[in-house]
């Protein structure tokens, strides 16, 4: 209750008086130095526990991730593993949410692996931190297979029964733009309100425009900022011109490299 609060200082009082201490009291003391940013009492303490369970192990990985301390966080679930401790559904949307932020694709998809060997039923947290860890991780996001898992992930999720989020629409729709699905993409935005009853906000509406921009349907994306429900925002118009100017760019080039051509052709017959 101590830790929890914060008063980590009367909960430790409380603790180092108890003629005998449980798993229970062991964690909920590693819990509130973790939770409060003391991280070196809360490591020393699970470091002198003599017997952790999952609860240990996820209270500190939870508490370098929050003090964004991610290569720690994972660096502990690694210890975990080796441990032989079977992760919740918990622990592993925390280290997931580790690996994204340090852009550790590997690491992040051997802790994918992980979820099927032990049997960790993939969640609403488990599938959006998936999808985070992907999009942070994807430098090209279609060569890694991005898009796939990402279907495939959305598909699993809703066979199951999980309702997705705001952010589930979000991994799902660049996925699309990014590996150039526009008719699924365009079909996720739809099915949003009308079957998941999640009305889009901008950052939907942005990532339609992205969409259609991608393919080279800039004139559609146009259209569609026109028919929004809402003002576009800033980052919407940047979007799309943005789209614009590479496409201009291109044409550019193309138009150079085919006057270098037909130079070379005069060259060669005259």
């Amino acid at each position: 209750m101590y830790g929890r609060r914060g008063l980590v200082n009367l909960a430790r009082k409380v603790f180092d008086g108890m003629p005998e201490r449980n798993i229970v009291s062991w964690n909920a003391m590693v819990m509130g130095y973790a939770k409060v940013g003391n991280l070196a009492c809360a490591r020393r303490l699970f470091n002198e526990m003599p017997r952790r369970d999952v609860i240990s192990w996820t209270s500190m990985i939870t508490g370098y991730s929050q003090a964004k301390q991610y290569n720690e966080a994972v660096g502990v679930f690694q210890e975990m593993m080796a441990a032989n401790v079977v992760p919740d559904e918990m622990t592993v949307a925390t280290v997931l949410s580790a690996c994204a932020h340090l852009g550790s694709l590997d690491v992040g998809e051997a802790v994918r692996d992980i979820i099927g060997n032990h049997g960790v039923k993939v969640d609403i947290y488990i599938g959006n931190a998936l999808i985070y860890m992907y999009l942070k991780c994807g430098v090209s996001l279609a060569v890694n297979g991005f898009a796939d898992s990402a279907l495939k992930l959305f598909s699993q999720m809703s066979k199951e029964g999980l309702q997705p989020t705001h952010g589930s629409f979000v991994g799902i729709s660049l996925a699309c733009a990014h590996a150039g699905l526009v008719d699924e993409g365009l079909e996720y935005f739809e099915r949003m309100e009308r079957v998941h009853g999640l009305r889009p906000e901008m950052k939907h509406y942005g990532c339609v425009v992205d969409l259609l921009s991608r393919s080279g349907n800039l004139e559609k994306a146009y259209q569609f900022i026109k028919k929004m429900p809402a003002i576009p925002d800033v980052v919407v118009w940047r979007i799309l011109l943005s789209a614009c100017r590479k496409k201009k760019r291109k044409e550019k080039k193309m138009k150079i490299e085919g006057g270098n051509f037909l130079q070379n052709l005069k060259t060669v017959f005259h």
